[in-house]
């Protein structure tokens, strides 16, 4: 029986999800770790598209509830390949992975007939190793980095390097975790970091998100035709050659292994020219023509980094003594996941802080942190005063609700106090659950003692949760 089992992480792959289980646990061989997460299943480790989900899903049970579906859809390379594969095809992959034996899935896809050849080993960024640690406690392995043709890290926009696991040479058994076998091999390609290179990292990353609609030829030569590349009703496909291969260059299309050998019918002209028998074409090739397609068009806004950030904003608090306009300043910036919005953390001196998103035009969306004593002082001036609530919220521009709590939380009390009253009996509720929390938490770290907080975050749970929102300066002094 299963008794504990760490949550995947963003963009990590099933494999490597697999092996971080390996390493927290004492299963010791390979093969303990596989019957004690398949059953009798033969299922072993597969580093892209995982087999045995179900009975995978199955064995969690009653301790985590998790779907082949998002499992397939977030942590494999499955949905990289839907704008290649008809719909039909990929339903039967899925229902295959599903399965004990992945028998036939590559095939499906077409990828043992591509020139398009997958990486020999586990590849990594070493920036994205160092964000994990930082954000998420331990490193992993990441699906983007995975994919054909993505030498550079679409995050930090450096080399992606060779592992030291070889996915043709070792075992398959082997369960690799990033935390132990993330370091440079001594095969490495030198790879020099360009624009082109970062595109095609960006837009192959930006497949895995969703599932998408076949590319079909003619939607292709459709849009070759309105670009100009005729030659009367068919397609020239010697100019179209000339300008994809000037647009792209040719060190680039070598160095991703998408080079069009112009002695055969190469891939750009299959590509193009309508065919009864609908050959399959990897990714990789759709992501060259269609961004080589819009390249002509407008690009759009890249996201701003912290460089181009404004370090003074206008303070939303209309009682701020301030004489400068722009008195409050950034003081940190973070992303929710790496791919989203720059988010930031804004004070001034009167004490309201509040955070943001700095893409936006309009930053301000009344995410308030912190009122301050200047914002507190005038609200309980006007309390004393006799305001009501409508005549509050017009004074100090904030809502209905933020005047009730704040009238609770300065422990104000106004002529409409019978509006605010709270549930009889809940402050004694929160209190016995306090102290009960804490008498849980002191006991799972003496049952735990060489766990981390990530790790007594998991394991605790709806505790943990509680004591952060209710008791966090306990906690956290009480954490290891």
């Amino acid at each position: 029986m299963i008794l504990k089992f760490s949550k995947p992480y963003p963009d990590e792959t099933f494999y490597s999800w697999i092996a971080r289980y390996h390493d927290q646990s004492a299963n010791g061989l390979y093969k303990f770790t596989a019957q004690r997460l398949y059953g009798e299943s033969p299922s072993c480790a597969i580093y892209g598209l995982p087999t045995g989900l179900q009975s995978f899903c199955e064995n969690l049970l009653p301790l985590q509830i998790y779907s082949p579906e998002d499992i397939i859809k977030k942590h494999t390379l499955l949905p990289y390949y839907s704008s290649a594969v008809p719909k039909q095809r990929l339903e039967i992959v899925k229902k295959r992975m599903l399965n004990s034996t992945n028998t036939g899935v590559y095939g499906k896809l077409g990828t043992l007939t591509t020139e398009v050849k997958n990486f020999q080993y586990l590849r990594y960024c070493p920036s994205c190793l160092d964000d994990d640690k930082k954000h998420m406690g331990e490193p992993y392995w990441h699906r983007t980095h995975q994919l054909p043709g993505v030498l550079v890290c679409p995050f930090h926009s450096i080399p992606t390097l060779n592992s030291k696991v070889d996915k043709q040479a070792h075992h398959h058994l082997l369960y690799a975790s990033a935390s132990l076998y993330a370091q440079p091999n001594i095969r490495q390609s030198k790879v020099i970091v360009c624009d082109k290179l970062i595109t095609v990292a960006e837009s192959s990353s930006a497949l895995l998100k969703d599932y998408r609609q076949l590319i079909t030829v003619s939607a292709y030569r459709k849009a070759l035709l309105n670009k100009g590349f005729n030659q009367g009703k068919y397609l020239d496909q010697e100019k179209l050659a000339k300008n994809f291969i000037d647009f792209w260059t040719p060190e680039v299309l070598e160095s991703i292994g998408a080079m069009p050998d112009f002695d055969k019918h190469h891939w750009l002209r299959r590509i193009t020219t309508r065919n009864r028998n609908g050959p399959f074409f990897p990714p990789l090739y759709h992501v060259l023509l269609r961004t080589f397609l819009r390249h002509d068009e407008k690009p759009s806004p890249t996201k701003p980094s912290i460089a181009q950030v404004s370090t003074n904003y206008p303070c939303p608090n209309p009682f701020c003594p301030e004489p400068n306009s722009k008195s409050a300043v950034l003081c940190s910036t973070h992303r929710n996941q790496k791919t989203g919005p720059l988010h930031g953390i804004i004070s001034c001196k009167c004490g309201f802080s509040f955070s943001c998103n700095l893409e936006k035009d309009n930053y301000y969306t009344g995410h308030v942190l912190s009122y301050g004593p200047v914002w507190n002082n005038k609200f309980k001036a006007l309390i004393k005063q006799g305001y009501n609530i409508p005549q509050m919220m017009e004074a100090m521009s904030v809502s209905q609700r933020v005047i009730i709590r704040k009238a609770v939380e300065l422990k104000l009390s106004p002529d409409w106090k019978a509006k605010m009253e709270r549930k009889p009996g809940r402050e004694k509720y929160i209190n016995d659950r306090i102290s009960k929390e804490r008498k849980n938490l002191l006991t799972y770290l003496k049952s735990h003692p060489k766990q981390s907080r990530t790790e007594i975050k998991a394991g605790m749970n709806a505790g943990y949760k509680f004591l952060y929102r209710r008791d966090r300066e306990w906690l956290l002094n009480h954490l290891p």
